[in-house]
């Protein structure tokens, strides 16, 4: 008798979480569904004398769900390379997931302004467990366009050999960079998981809230860097020819 109710259970289980304004029987987006955003202006420096990235992110999220929210997670993906992460854990030795090991997000500051918070950005009570941060708000942010502002200072160390996109390499005119999971970001808070916040364990693809990204990066002279965007100063950064071959791409 127990086992011919267990199924039905299931089924009950599998499907409420469609059974809600934000999603069709069909798991389609239904007429309240709705999706978070973060918006970021990075400023980051390359510091080839010690092989680091300095940098500060100053991200704006909107919450547009229906909820008031008491905390926000941010990933913090570099805190994958510490020594005792789980991802270090993991992965076998060898494996192109491993990477050298650092001592991940080196974080100077945390700052708030938002519901309950002066105009003037506050620093901010937070919680870092392996590749994740918790926020705690003093005031819950709320729902349907509630805006909040962070400001994190932050730099970590470029591992010789990362997980896959990230990584340094040393050639005969100088070192190049690859650098990836480069500044502290929001997880995404959606209406079928909630809080997406697993650990980030060197493999896998990402799932981040759509918003725009203006950024700045500052090398040494002689360094060209290939990034996604559109470049807003060609003239003051590239060789004229390098130019030219742009405008003609």
């Amino acid at each position: 008798m127990n086992l011919k109710l267990l199924f039905p259970l299931f089924i009950l289980v599998s499907f409420q979480s469609l059974a809600q304004p934000s999603r069709s029987p069909l798991g389609t987006p239904g007429p309240a569904y709705w999706q978070n955003r973060a918006d970021y202006n990075i400023q980051a420096a390359l510091d080839t004398a010690h092989h680091k990235i300095i940098g500060k992110v100053a991200i704006t999220y909107t919450n547009n769900s229906p909820y008031p929210l008491d905390y926000l997670w941010l990933q913090l993906d570099q805190n994958k390379y510490q020594a005792d992460s789980r991802g270090t854990q993991v992965n076998a030795t060898g494996s192109r997931h491993e990477g050298n090991t650092t001592r991940g997000f080196e974080i100077g500051g945390v700052f708030y302004t938002g519901p309950g918070a002066t105009a003037k950005a506050l620093p901010a009570a937070y919680l870092i467990t392996d590749t994740r941060m918790q926020i705690k708000l003093k005031v819950p942010l709320p729902p349907n366009g509630g805006k909040a502002s962070i400001t994190i200072d932050y730099s970590f160390t470029i591992p010789e050999e990362g997980a896959d996109r990230m990584g340094r390499l040393l050639l005969a005119d100088g070192w190049v960079y690859e650098i990836a999971q480069w500044y502290p970001r929001m997880a995404v808070l959606d209406d079928m998981q909630g809080w997406n916040n697993l650990p980030y364990l060197g493999a896998g693809e990402f799932y981040c809230d759509y918003g725009s990204y203006e950024y700045t990066i500052d090398v040494p002279n002689g360094f060209v860097v290939a990034g996604s965007g559109e470049l807003v100063n060609p003239g003051e950064v590239l060789p004229r020819s390098y130019v030219k071959n742009l405008e003609k791409a």
